[in-house]
C-alpha cells in the first residue's frame, strides 16, 4: 500500500478511500486532521480546500506510513505519540490508556466543585490508579493550590505521567503501589480532601464487545477486571477513601454504566451517606460522587 501522488488533494482522497470502511465519516475527518495537523501543520481550514499543491517526499512517507498503521487499526494518538485532554497536550503510548472525552467531564465536576475550597486554602488531591496522568494534571493546572498526589502499579505508566507533568510545566507528586495490595503507609499518612480514580472496569466477557484499536492496543491491566470481581477495584479504592478522607472529603469515580447502581449500592454499604450517579454527554450514568 503507497500513496500513489504527492499532491495533498490526492493524498486526503487516498487517506478517506483506504479507511472509510474501518471508521465512520466523522471520526476519519478527525483522524485525517491529526495526522495532517502533524506532519503538514494543517489546521481544520486548510483540510477544507482543494488543493493541487505537492508535499515533498520526506511528508509523503510520514504519511504513508500513518496510513498503514491506521489500516491495522492502531490508534492514531499512538501513532502521533500524542493527544490532548481538557486543553493540555499529553504523551501518551501502549503503556497508558488514552484519554476519553467522558474523563474530561469527571474533571470539569471536580474543578467546578473544589474551586471555592483552593481559593481559601490548600488541599491534597489524590488520582489512583493515573495512567498518562491526565486526571491529576488537569486538576494541578486548574486547581494550581491544590497538592495534587497520583498513584499507578505501572513503572513505565509513572514514567509517561511524569513526562507529561514537565511537559505541561506542573507539579504533581507520583507513587508507585498496588491500591488493590496492603495500604501504602506513605498514603496513609497524609490524609485527603479529594480522592479520584478512573479504574479499570471493563470485565472479560464485555471485551467481546469491543472495537480492535481498543483491545488490541491499550493496556489490558487498565482496562479489564475478571468478571467475578467487576466492581473490585471501587471496593479497595473506597474503603481506603472512607478511611483516609479528611472531614468533608469527596470520593469521585468513572464508571462502568453496566455497573452503576451496584457500585453505588457497594458506595454506600461501606458507609459513605451521600452517593450520587451522574450521567454524561451521551446519557449514561457513567460518573459517581460521595462523601461521608
Amino acid at each position: 500500500m503507497k500513496i500513489p501522488s504527492n499532491k495533498k488533494q490526492h493524498i486526503l482522497r487516498f487517506y478517506k478511500e483506504q479507511l472509510s470502511h474501518i471508521y465512520d465519516e466523522a471520526e476519519l475527518n478527525e483522524i485525517i486532521f491529526l495526522a495532517f495537523n502533524q506532519v503538514l501543520g494543517f489546521s481544520k481550514t486548510d483540510l477544507s480546500f482543494r488543493t493541487n499543491e505537492n508535499i515533498n517526499q520526506s511528508d509523503l512517507l510520514k504519511l504513508n506510513f500513518i496510513c498503514k498503521r491506521l489500516l491495522q487499526q492502531e490508534p492514531i494518538q499512538y501513532i502521533l505519540g500524542e493527544t490532548e485532554f481538557y486543553g493540555l497536550k499529553f504523551k501518551v503510548n501502549p503503556s497508558v490508556l488514552i484519554p476519553r472525552p467522558e474523563t474530561e467531564e469527571l474533571v470539569d465536576l471536580i474543578i467546578k466543585e473544589n474551586k471555592s475550597s483552593t481559593a481559601t486554602g490548600k488541599i491534597k488531591i489524590i488520582d489512583i490508579g493515573t495512567g498518562s496522568g491526565c486526571i491529576a494534571i488537569a486538576l494541578k493546572k486548574h486547581l494550581p493550590q491544590a497538592e495534587v498526589y497520583a498513584l499507578d502499579i505501572s513503572e513505565t505508566a509513572l514514567t509517561t505521567a511524569q513526562q507529561n507533568a514537565a511537559l505541561n510545566k506542573l507539579d504533581v507528586r507520583f507513587m508507585q503501589a498496588d491500591i488493590l495490595a496492603a495500604p501504602n503507609t506513605q498514603l496513609q499518612a497524609l490524609g485527603f480532601d479529594v480522592i479520584v480514580s478512573n479504574p479499570p472496569y471493563i470485565t472479560h466477557t464485555e471485551a467481546a464487545e469491543m472495537e480492535t484499536r481498543v483491545k488490541d492496543f491499550e493496556p489490558h491491566s487498565a482496562l479489564f477486571v475478571e468478571n467475578r470481581e467487576p466492581l473490585v477495584f471501587y471496593d479497595k479504592i473506597a474503603r481506603f477513601a472512607f478511611k483516609q478522607l479528611n472531614t468533608n472529603g469527596k470520593l469521585y469515580f468513572e464508571l462502568n454504566a453496566k455497573y452503576a447502581s451496584e457500585t453505588k449500592q457497594l458506595i454506600e454499604s461501606i458507609g459513605f451517606k451521600q452517593v450520587q450517579l451522574l450521567r454524561d454527554l451521551n446519557n449514561n450514568e457513567r460518573i459517581l460522587k460521595a462523601s461521608l
